[in-house]
C-alpha cells in the first residue's frame, strides 16, 4: 500500500512497533556528526524526525547491564534467604535442646 494511502494514527502505530533504525559507521567521534549524521537522515527520509541517536557501544552494553542487574538481584535474594535460614536455625536448636532436658532435673541441678 502506497504510502499516501496509510493514515497517521497508523503511521505512528507502525513507527512505534517497527521503528526505523540507520546504522552510520565513522572514523571520528560518533558524538561530533551526531548533528550533520540526523539532517542528512531527515533529508533522505522526507522529513522523519530522529530520535534515539546512540553509540553502538551504548547497545552492546545495554544487555550485560541487564545481567548484571539480574545477577545482583538474584545474589541480594540469596543472601536474604541465608539469612533467614540462620536465624531459623538459632531458634531451633535451642527450642530442640530445651526439650531433650528434663525439668525435674533443670531444677535440682
Amino acid at each position: 500500500m502506497p504510502l499516501a494511502q496509510v493514515t497517521d494514527a497508523m503511521t505512528a502505530r507502525n513507527n512505534r512497533l517497527f521503528p526505523l533504525t540507520w546504522v552510520v559507521r565513522t572514523s571520528m567521534d560518533p558524538h561530533a556528526i551526531s548533528g550533520a549524521a540526523a539532517r542528512e537522515l531527515r533529508a533522505a527520509t522526507g522529513g522523519l524526525p530522529v530520535s534515539r541517536v546512540r553509540i553502538m557501544e551504548e547497545i552492546l552494553a545495554a544487555p550485560a547491564r541487564r545481567a548484571a542487574f539480574t545477577t545482583t538481584l538474584l545474589t541480594a535474594f540469596a543472601a536474604i534467604a541465608l539469612l533467614l535460614a540462620v536465624a531459623l536455625a538459632a531458634a531451633i536448636v535451642p527450642a530442640h535442646r530445651a526439650t531433650l532436658v528434663n525439668p525435674l532435673d533443670a531444677v535440682r541441678g
